[in-house]
């Protein structure tokens, strides 16, 4: 098997080394090797990933192949479209097969091949030499185009689904999902089954004139370059089979098919590694869970969003259509919003996943987080420290993508760029569990590093005139306001993950050193105005965040200062909510589009009240609990009361917000080792905190003062001495 690559400009690029990746698991069965696409190795122009899983003993192989632009993006003013003058245009990229011992070209012996063009249809022989198979769009009849833009804004579709030419006789069809036998001349076969062949579009698979199999999964038939934009990757994946032909048929036809382990609820509950997951079993929850199912049944399920909008080709396929962005949109002009990974679509697919065992949510969950590791994470190094290896958020508000394609900022709007604010990796890690995914893995660890590196003050433009950190981890609506927020709370969860991930010690310091500058167990909570629901809502982020450290330290037995200092913290804002907060809805003047979103946001509070029970004495706890479940029955009520209740972004934060009330409402927490009680209950004052920026324009500002009141004092002393002459 070879890779290679031909530009735009006609330049070949090939793989000449590839080397194990230090991120490679404990799995025998697993390899995990990494190289570079050059001309001629003296230039670093593509990464190229590898993933070889070995299925059973039967010379039975599945592939991940990624190639990654590694090249920063220029993002003029914020604005990420396409067309960056670091995009990487390709005419092709390639996979070729060689065939296993063919025969000789003088024998007169020919090499039998076989055809499956989908999991549900018959092999056919391949008499002669010629096979061309090209998927150039998914085959959706009515589908709109505009979400498929090139850099110039047009839109290409050259056919309706695939075209198939062997021996001599063209058929087209739909979609394809093809498998691929190659018989030997002593016997042996080589089997190739493409994964997500149509999904993926555009990609050809063909024989060449030398025998091999080539599968383009950027396919030159499509008429124009495929542009991966800087920090971008595009993969595929595929089945390699070796041996008898009849084992090699039986491979192909029993792992061609998708295939998800079956999961059993009611253990995997059993084992608690996932704190408060239960079996889809409580009656009293069947309308949160007809809420939560619309996401896999329905008219307006995930898989039909996805239909809608032609969320399919390498770039599209595995995100949802952020429909509640559109729904002021003329029928005629369909809005194009990707909602990326916003609030951890992956991890509510996958807790859902084993909460159910049903293996549509793990379906859902794969293709998303595949998505998100290629689409929606800046691979690179040679971008500003706040950017590289970040996450992108969902597209701008009531904006069309245009062609920002996934990256959130396209002309006409604020710009920016990745932020704490939208980052999510609890799922990717809950993924790679789940699959032993390196890849998933590697972002993990790198959206960790990233929240480190944006707070590394030697890194940023500031830096000659104010040092420290620079606080762009923890401002959340303004970069004066470092309080409980979204920026702050994802930051924490972004580093436990991480150091749940590797057990390295510098991402839980981050953490803690985090938690200390955005609360305090003494903080005055009536100050940071948390009643501004519109701009402040997200201080719940945070709480949650805080419960999930609480377990990662007592996990650990360290019931030390930071321990108490976090549990304090949390018990304290639970009671401030206790006497405060109400439903969002209640109160509609103060929120400026009250709409179905903030009855599913309410589902943070019954997360944030049932940590505390966690951790409170025997009468708080039951005023959390109580808390608990009103809210989250005035959450479940208030959303079915609207029609909207189907769209994307509330049934989003209900995936992964509300499935603990199960296990609280029931009694279970009485089960539990009760929380150690604090060992420390006085702390030093919190310090305030400044962001380096704020800090840099002060002293530019005394540095101007100073300089003028320099100026005037020499400008005085020389016209004195001009006096005096």
């Amino acid at each position: 098997m070879t890779v290679e690559v031909e530009l735009e400009c006609g330049k070949l690029l090939t793989a000449k080394e590839l080397k194990a990746c230090s991120l490679a698991s404990d799995d025998r069965r697993t390899q995990h090797l990494a190289g570079i696409l050059t001309e001629d190795g003296s230039a670093k122009d593509l990464e190229l990933l590898a993933q070889s899983h070995r299925i059973g003993d039967d010379g039975l192989h599945r592939w991940t192949l990624a190639i990654r632009n590694p090249r920063a993006a220029s993002h003029p003013g914020g604005i990420w479209e396409l067309g960056d003058a670091n995009s990487a245009c390709i005419k092709r990229a390639t996979v070729r097969f060689k065939p296993l011992h063919p025969p000789a070209k003088d024998s007169g012996k020919t090499l039998h091949r076989r055809l499956k063009l989908s999991t549900v249809d018959e092999w056919q022989p391949i008499t002669g030499n010629q096979l061309q198979l090209n998927q150039l769009a998914s085959g959706s009849p009515n589908a709109p185009l505009q979400i498929h833009r090139d850099k110039n804004g047009t839109t290409h579709k050259p056919i309706q689904g695939f075209q198939l030419i062997i021996d001599g006789e063209t058929t087209e069809g739909q979609r394809a999902e093809p498998s691929v036998i190659l018989m030997g001349e002593t016997g042996t076969a080589l089997g190739v089954h493409i994964s997500h062949f149509w999904q993926k579009f555009p990609q050809s698979l063909s024989l060449c004139t030398s025998g091999d199999l080539c599968c383009e999964f950027l396919s030159s038939s499509f008429g124009r370059p495929h542009e991966v934009l800087p920090g971008e990757q595009v993969s595929c994946d595929f089945l390699i089979a070796t041996g008898a032909p009849k084992d090699v048929q039986k491979n192909l036809e029993d792992y061609a098919r998708p295939n998800t382990a079956t999961v059993a609820p009611d253990w995997i509950a059993s084992t608690k590694v996932i704190p408060w997951l239960t079996a889809r079993n409580q009656k009293s929850s069947l309308p949160y869970l007809d809420l939560v199912d619309q996401a896999i049944t329905g008219n307006n399920s995930f898989y039909e969003k996805r239909e809608s909008i032609d969320q399919y080709g390498w770039r599209h396929f595995g995100d949802v259509w952020g429909d509640h962005e559109a729904i002021h949109s003329a029928p005629d002009k369909l809005l194009v919003s990707h909602y990326n990974n916003q609030y951890d679509m992956v991890l509510g697919l996958g807790i859902n996943y084993l909460r159910s065992g049903d293996s549509r949510w793990f379906e859902l969950m794969r293709d998303l987080a595949r998505h998100v590791i290629d689409i929606d994470i800046y691979h690179t190094d040679e971008d500003r420290a706040v950017y590289n290896h970040g996450m992108f958020w969902h597209t701008v508000h009531y904006v069309d993508a245009g062609l920002s394609t996934h990256r959130t900022y396209p002309k006409g709007t604020c710009g920016g760029g990745p932020s704490s604010g939208h980052a999510y990796s609890r799922g990717l890690y809950l993924y790679y569990c789940l699959t032993g995914d390196v890849a998933a893995k590697e972002a993990v660890v790198k959206l960790g590093e990233w929240m480190i590196a944006s707070e590394d003050g030697r890194r940023t433009k500031y830096r000659f005139l104010a040092g420290g950190e620079t606080g762009l981890t923890t401002a959340s609506g303004s970069e004066y306001y470092h309080g409980p927020g979204r920026g702050p709370a994802n930051c924490v969860e972004v580093l436990v993950t991480a150091f749940e991930a590797t057990n390295e010690r510098r991402f839980l310091d981050q953490a803690e050193h985090i938690i200390r500058r955005v609360v305090h167990p003494d903080q005055d909570i009536a100050a940071l105005d948390l009643s501004d629901s519109e701009n402040k809502w997200f201080y719940l982020m945070f709480l949650q965040a805080l419960g999930r450290y609480l377990e990662i330290k007592i996990s650990l037995d360290e019931i030390d200062e930071m321990y108490s200092y976090a549990k304090l913290t949390l018990l304290r804002y639970a009671d401030w909510m206790a006497e405060h907060e109400y439903p969002f809805l209640d109160k509609p003047e103060k929120l400026e589009f009250p709409t179905e979103t903030w009855a599913a946001q309410d589902m943070r509070k019954v997360e944030v009240f049932q940590w505390a029970a966690r951790h409170a004495s025997e009468q708080q706890k039951q005023t959390f609990l109580e808390k608990a479940s009103f809210f989250f029955k005035e959450s479940v009520r208030q959303l079915n009361e609207f029609e909207t209740k189907g769209l994307c972004r509330p049934i989003a934060l209900l995936l992964s917000n509300g499935y603990s009330h199960d296990f609280f409402s029931s009694g279970q927490l009485e089960k539990m080792t009760p929380s150690p009680p604090a060992s420390v209950t006085t702390f030093a004052p919190q310090k305030s905190f400044l962001s380096q920026k704020t800090r840099a324009i002060r002293n530019a500002k005394i540095i101007i003062a100073i300089s003028g009141v320099l100026f005037s004092i020499l400008a005085v002393v020389i016209l004195v001495i001009l006096l005096r002459r």
